[in-house]
């Protein structure tokens, strides 16, 4: 078929142009968010699958669904740009694309192994986030990519979350023989909204440690308290509850451990949360609990509680606060709910000390060999902390947002 392809210097940002012809077995594209590096990548693959149509690239995410607003999204937009999406075989189920040549992409998530590894004929992996991939399920990758015939090709992108990543390790402190590292930020990205540049700085100013890491492309390093998005402030609590979406989040305990309640207003336009009322005792029975909720006007209020107490919530309800329901846990629900937070400007009345208290005590734990802190939050100082990240659970579901180029070199 003979293609009439659209393809202008103007489309790419200044900083990737001269890598349309870099590459290398490895291409590791790093930075901020906003920096275009999964924008570019995908412009250079359809180049490249173009040129050269006997390729079958493979795109993976963490999760398939992931794929549909981002890497999915990213190739069919660039397919708009280069004016030929109207000659691509497009499919839902399963999740690809097939070029005008024969050459095809397909999508697959990280979480089915058995699926992902069992797929033949791959000669190009784009791996985009690749810090939610396990270092295992790339290994297993690259020992599939082999072979005579096209060069077998991994392209990964993601923001560099921390340093405690296998991907600074292993591209970074030691890398592999033919690597090409490239690192970018939002400032070499001119197609930007100004929306999005004010939601940098607003993060800038409120989350310092989370700016580095998305917003100077810089590696994230942990420190000892795990929240520094907060500050001790009065506020109306009326004008804020009249305003914004309310949110409570509820965590049990008795002898040891208290029973907390933790209401707060969101102000998404913002990214701010007005943290605001709540309750922390121990040796509270259900029908204590059942009567501070009553009295604190929230009998009829979603509340999200500790779902590891089915028992408690049952008789809750029957008690007459019918709306509350256990939070959705799973295996990465802790961190998951961190990092909402860490997303947000927290204010804190006052009133509130038990929160306070546990805000600046909430800490990483630290590695007894390296000295450094991981991503594993220590189990104290984080009752209302708990209750505080189950009300978080309606914000996370779902997730829960140049010249023109010679035809020449790309052999068309």
């Amino acid at each position: 078929m003979d293609i009439k392809l659209t393809v202008k210097k103007r489309f790419f940002n200044d900083v990737y142009y001269p890598y349309l012809k870099r590459e290398a077995r490895f291409n590791v594209y790093y930075g901020s968010a906003g920096s275009g590096k999964s924008r570019f990548v995908a412009q250079k693959l359809i180049l490249k699958m173009l040129k050269e149509p006997k390729h079958k690239l493979l795109v993976v995410r963490e999760t398939l669904v992931s794929h549909k607003d981002s890497t999915f999204n990213e190739l069919a937009q660039v397919l708009d740009q280069y004016k030929i999406r109207h000659l691509c075989s497009i499919t839902k189920t399963p999740l690809s694309i097939t070029l005008p040549n024969g050459a095809q992409i397909i999508f697959r998530g990280a979480d089915d192994e058995s699926k992902l590894l069992s797929i033949s004929g791959i000669t190009i992996v784009w791996v985009e986030e690749a810090a939610a991939v396990s270092r295992d399920v790339f290994e297993q990758l690259t020992l599939r990519l082999r072979g005579q015939g096209l060069k077998k090709q991994f392209y990964l992108t993601f923001n560099p979350v921390s340093e405690d990543s296998w991907l600074k390790s292993y591209f970074f402190d030691n890398p592999p023989e033919d690597t090409l590292v490239l690192k970018t930020t939002f400032k070499d990205n001119r197609f930007l909204d100004e929306d999005f540049l004010n939601g940098l700085e607003h993060m800038r100013l409120t989350n310092p440690r989370k700016y580095k890491v998305f917003g100077l492309g810089d590696w994230g390093t942990l420190g000892e308290t795990i929240y520094d998005n907060w500050t001790e402030r009065a506020f109306d609590r009326q004008e804020v509850a009249q305003r914004y979406k309310m949110l409570v989040g509820m965590d049990f305990g008795f002898t040891a451990d208290p029973t907390t309640l933790v209401q707060s207003f969101v102000d998404e336009e913002n990214k701010t949360i007005y943290v605001s009322s709540g309750f922390y005792s121990t040796g509270l029975l259900n029908q204590d609990i059942a009567d501070r909720i009553e009295a604190m006007g929230l009998s009829k209020s979603e509340i999200i509680a500790d779902s590891a107490e089915p028992k408690s919530i049952a008789e809750l309800k029957r008690l007459g606060i019918r709306r509350v329901q256990g939070a959705r846990k799973g295996p990465d629900s802790i961190r998951s709910g961190i990092a909402k937070i860490q997303e947000y400007h927290l204010i804190v009345h006052p009133d509130l000390d038990f929160f306070i208290t546990e805000l600046k005590n909430y800490s990483y734990k630290k590695d007894k060999v390296s000295g450094k802190y991981t991503n594993e939050p220590i189990d104290r100082y984080n009752h209302a902390l708990d209750a505080f990240r189950y009300s978080m659970e309606p914000l996370m579901l779902p997730e829960r947002r140049l010249k023109t180029m010679s035809k020449k070199g790309f052999g068309f």
